[in-house]
């Protein structure tokens, strides 16, 4: 679903080492491309989309917990 470089900046995002992708990466692709795969500020997990709100943020870490085992 991502690729190695996303998942490290979403695991930033998720574990609250930045509030704002823009001050992870400045590379206009790298975002475009997440923004793409979360689709109106979500996630998608075993076909659910679990919105990336204040809290979501939260939820996107259990995530990639379960998803890396």
């Amino acid at each position: 679903m991502f690729t190695e470089r996303e998942k490290e900046i979403l695991t930033k995002l998720a574990s609250k080492e930045s509030m704002y992708i823009s001050d992870i990466t400045n590379d206009p692709n790298e975002i475009e491309n997440i923004k793409k795969k979360l689709k109106l500020g979500s996630v998608e997990y075993m076909g659910t989309h679990i919105k990336l709100t204040q809290v979501g943020r939260d939820c996107f870490g259990e995530i990639l917990k379960i998803q890396n085992g």
